[in-house]
């Protein structure tokens, strides 16, 4: 049922569109047993490396691509768990097949190497995107990598859903970022040169584990954005000041730092522009690194008395044993 939910998530490709078109079909077989690989991920690439599309194969082993530009090479690349990877330079003729037989790894049966080719992949039962696969600007944050996977959508709130269904829990390396309850300072803030890979996975109520009539609705959708060890250690921080007529002004300033084991948060402002400064997690929240759907929580309280000066300051620290 985890396996099954986590391919529909990824069995919608996403493609450019082109005046003239062609399709591919293509099926993969293990090469000794010459049965279908279910799961195999396909890729398909423009020449400049730059990812065109790709699918996870059904239970059949097959794939299908349309709508793809006619008359035009691309790179297929079509990779398995514990398999050596299968890549050809493919010319476009219209209604194209093939055939692929994979063989196993025997150095290593029980992994794979990940290229930087490899879009998504199935780990077991968790789906794993591979953020080095997609064409961004490395300071793009992880909410701008998400809204490029299709299935997936990231609202103007902050919340995730995939294929409808939301993503109740965000973890970083597996537990909460900066010691913070709320997703969005981790999926706002972090840029996608420091993440390794983001794992998708079903977790079920333990309470209800092993009881009849236990089904997906049972179970929570999961997320977990694992940091490449060189961003393990980091801070990051934002700040801002303005001045206006009247002698109005506004400033705003946050920072935070993080390790393996603990996280320490700071931020405050002040104004005398009737603004609300709200608590520290909204303003750690606010001062994101996104560039569309800022929150927009923090406007002047137009119906307030007077003129108020707000100044507002916190820390937080946060360590795990």
């Amino acid at each position: 049922m985890k396996k099954l939910f986590l391919v529909q998530v990824l069995m919608v490709c996403f493609v450019v569109a082109f005046g003239q078109s062609g399709k591919l079909k293509a099926v993969v077989y293990d090469s000794t047993s010459k049965t279908p690989l279910e799961l195999a991920t396909v890729s398909l690439f423009n020449l400049d490396s730059s990812l065109l599309t790709y699918q996870l194969s059904d239970k059949n082993g097959s794939v299908s691509f349309d709508k793809l530009p006619l008359k035009n090479k691309v790179l297929i690349s079509i990779s398995y768990v514990g398999y050596h990877t299968y890549s050809s330079l493919l010319q476009l003729t219209g209604r194209d097949s093939l055939r692929v037989h994979l063989s196993l790894n025997t150095r290593d049966t029980s992994s794979v190497v990940v290229t930087a080719r490899i879009p998504v992949r199935m780990n077991g039962d968790t789906l794993e995107i591979n953020p080095a696969a997609f064409k961004m600007k490395a300071h793009q944050v992880v909410e701008e990598l998400l809204n490029q996977v299709p299935g997936m959508t990231v609202w103007s709130d902050g919340s995730i859903t995939v294929s409808g269904r939301k993503v109740q829990n965000v973890f970083v390396d597996g537990k909460p970022f900066a010691g913070s309850t709320d997703p969005r300072i981790a999926t706002q803030n972090l840029p996608k040169s420091a993440i390794d890979k983001i794992q998708l996975y079903q977790e079920y109520d333990r309470e209800n584990i092993g009881k009849p009539g236990q089904q997906q609705a049972d179970s929570i959708l999961s997320m977990n954005i694992k940091l490449k060890e060189s961003a393990k250690k980091g801070y990051f921080g934002k700040g801002a000041a303005g001045y206006g007529t009247d002698n109005r002004f506004e400033s705003d300033l946050v920072m935070q730092t993080y390790d393996k084991k603990s996280s320490i948060g700071m931020g405050g402002g002040y104004n005398n522009i009737n603004k609300d400064i709200g608590s520290l997690e909204q303003t750690l929240r606010n001062n994101t690194y996104r560039t569309t759907n800022p929150d927009l929580y923090r406007v002047g309280r137009f119906g307030a008395g007077g003129i108020n000066k707000n100044h507002s300051v916190g820390v937080s620290f946060t360590r795990n044993f």
